[in-house]
């Protein structure tokens, strides 16, 4: 009967010690995962209009700061009204005054950057091309790690 105690006891010491390693991050995303982007009107931006995300926070301006991961996508919203430009940080455009939605698969670390066409302030480059790092009121920031 000893034997068998030492036995069951050593076996649950080890089954509980299996479910806490199992279960130190459950936080920790199993695979890529979709970010969603959307417009929306607000007063925090000089232009009236900002981009949100559930993925993201706004700053000061109207600025949407996001964060992926490689493998990860992302789907950003484009029309008429609200042209996309999207880059990673140089004036050559992944997406360029795109007037239907856009979805990009993040292949490599780095920053990248998107703003309206119309709706977009502070451009250093102006609102028509990419390569502007400094948009603020309806644009966006994703650090990809």
């Amino acid at each position: 009967m000893k034997k068998f105690l030492q036995v069951t006891a050593s076996l649950a010491v080890f089954a509980l010690g299996s479910w806490a390693c199992v279960r130190t991050n459950p936080m920790t995303p199993t695979g890529p995962q979709t970010i969603s982007v959307s417009t929306a009107s607000s007063g925090t931006s000089s232009t009236g209009y900002i981009y949100t995300s559930s993925s993201g926070s706004n700053g000061s301006g109207g600025l949407l700061s996001l964060t992926a991961h490689v493998g990860d996508t992302i789907n950003l919203p484009g029309s008429s009204f609200h042209p996309l430009y999207f880059d990673a940080g140089s004036s050559t455009c992944i997406y360029s005054g795109a007037t239907s939605n856009q979805s990009y698969t993040f292949s490599a670390t780095g920053t990248y950057y998107f703003h309206c066409g119309n709706h977009a302030s502070g451009c250093s480059a102006g609102n028509g091309v990419c390569g502007s790092t400094n948009c603020s009121a309806m644009a966006g920031i994703v650090t990809v790690n």
